[in-house]
């Protein structure tokens, strides 16, 4: 048999973490919604990019070709998207 000593004073901070405050959860929300706006314009940044490959490239490409572009657009930033969208459109 063992004996555990438990601690019972609720203001411990090494035994009892501090209850999240409600502004925790508030910035921990707006961080989040930053998060997915973030997401969701990158994503509609990379279908226009793509639209606009499709629409410059005369022919069919393959799935490696759009992989390729892929990897590619990747290491581009928003500005470069830009750019390029706006070569490839003409």
């Amino acid at each position: 048999m063992t004996t555990h000593k438990i601690c019972v004073n609720p203001d411990c901070s090494v035994h009892h973490s501090k209850k999240k405050t409600s502004g925790d959860d508030a910035k921990w929300k707006v961080e989040q919604v930053k998060e997915r706006c973030e997401a969701a314009i990158a994503n509609t940044t990379s279908i226009r990019v793509f639209e606009a490959i499709t629409e410059a490239v005369p022919v069919r490409l393959m799935k490696r070709d759009l992989f390729i572009a892929e990897r590619l657009a990747s290491l581009c930033d928003a500005q470069r998207y830009v750019a390029l969208a706006a070569v490839l459109a003409g």
